[in-house]
């Protein structure tokens, strides 16, 4: 029965942000001038997530920019939807909390979605984040609303004299992790071109969305660049004894609901550095070759998701087949010359042998795809990824 009145509760929070989530988008990007208002009233918020597809090459079906779909909302405070100078507008001072319990919240959402069964810790935590998202955004209203709310639901679920949940952190150790990781530098620059982005596809039954700029000029910046990689940072979604029982239905349900999201979100991601980044959700920083085998192969049998030859994974949303992007390196978020995909890197290489005019003066081919992914020193792991690219390029 817990259960039960867990979920009803949960649901009733899932609705509640659903509801509130759409007026308030529109008031938040009115007031910080993203885009014209006229825009706004005629085309809706969800222009932007569409704009925003479009750059990346992932513009989908009409019906999934539904403004009142929570999935759709969420997106736009956990994904780079602004211009380059801006990317995610509506953090207030730059320290990712909207985007932190955005994120938690679209975890409970995909896990609603799925069916999976939720216990009365999670209905007080998803209360306390769509508090604390409120809180982050402005909104001191739903805040107040969230936050007695969670009160109401712990004396239900909890009764008197337990001691409250307390809100999970990451613990300083995969902290410092974290930090250190987006501290590493690039050894070159990115190629002038590597941020350019080819003239757009023609698409007669999913047509990119146009703007008269004379009757009202877009805040965008449209069609500008190439987005770079983006790494997604770790948020606390349970604790280390995840791990003490890995065949019960409990561990893979929170393990699967971590490593969609992570995939959604980074996707592809090189299986090692998806265990990884899964473990440290759950305050593991250094992972035992048992619960990094069990991840991987937990990910190999997740529908939402498909692991390729050599070891990447992606999601079934962007699959790797229809996948022509590459997402150039920039300080602070470069990964290992491993960590890409060969098909990151063989889009490149076709991009530049395409394009040779937007490599810089006196490089080659090999040289601007080393560059574009901040390399320069032609390693052993580095030759070995460069081979799998070219295998790639010659089938």
């Amino acid at each position: 029965m817990s259960i039960e009145k867990a979920n009803a509760h949960i649901s009733s929070c899932l609705y509640y942000l659903s509801r509130e989530l759409d007026p308030l988008l529109t008031e938040l990007l009115a007031q910080k001038e993203f885009m014209p208002q006229k825009v706004l009233e005629e085309r809706g918020w969800t222009i932007i997530l569409k704009i925003h597809d479009e750059n990346r090459d992932r513009l989908r079906h009409p019906d999934l920019y539904n403004p009142k779909d929570l999935q759709v909302q969420l997106r736009m405070f956990t994904e780079p939807v602004g211009p380059p100078n801006n990317k995610f507008p509506f953090e207030p001072d730059g320290a990712r909390k909207v985007r932190t319990y955005a994120q938690d919240l679209r975890i409970f959402r995909n896990k609603s979605a799925h069916y999976v069964d939720l216990d009365r810790n999670d209905a007080v935590r998803i209360y306390d984040s769509a508090a604390r998202l409120f809180e982050a955004l402005g909104a001191p209203e739903q805040q107040e609303w969230c936050e007695g709310q969670l009160n109401r639901v712990y004396a239900d679920l909890f009764g008197t004299g337990e001691v409250a949940p307390v809100r999970r952190e990451l613990d300083e150790e995969v902290l410092q992790a974290t930090s250190t990781a987006r501290e590493v530098k690039a050894e070159v620059s990115a190629p002038r071109g590597a941020f350019t982005r080819p003239a757009p596809v023609s698409r007669p039954a999913q047509p990119a969305p146009t703007f008269d700029s004379s009757a009202a000029p877009l805040c965008l910046a449209v069609g500008e660049g190439r987005y770079p990689f983006e790494p997604w940072e770790p948020i606390s979604l349970g604790d280390r004894d995840i791990f003490d029982s890995l065949r019960s239905k409990r561990s893979k349900e929170q393990m699967s609901a971590a490593l969609e999201e992570i995939v959604s979100a980074e996707g592809p991601v090189q299986a090692d550095r998806l265990a990884t980044l899964a473990a440290q959700c759950f305050g593991v920083n250094r992972l035992a070759k048992k619960n990094r085998d069990w991840i991987i192969r937990l990910a190999d049998r997740m529908p939402e998701l498909q692991v390729d030859e050599h070891k990447f994974v992606w999601h079934v949303e962007e699959p790797r087949e229809e996948y022509g992007e590459f997402r150039p390196s920039v300080d602070g978020a470069v990964r290992e010359f491993d960590q890409i995909s060969p098909v990151e890197i063989a889009n490149a290489w076709r991009f530049y042998e395409q394009n040779p005019e937007l490599m810089d003066e006196g490089q080659d081919v090999e040289s601007a795809v080393l560059a574009t992914f901040g390399r320069k020193r032609r390693t052993a792991k580095v030759k070995a990824q460069l081979e799998l690219a070219k295998a790639l390029l010659a089938a």
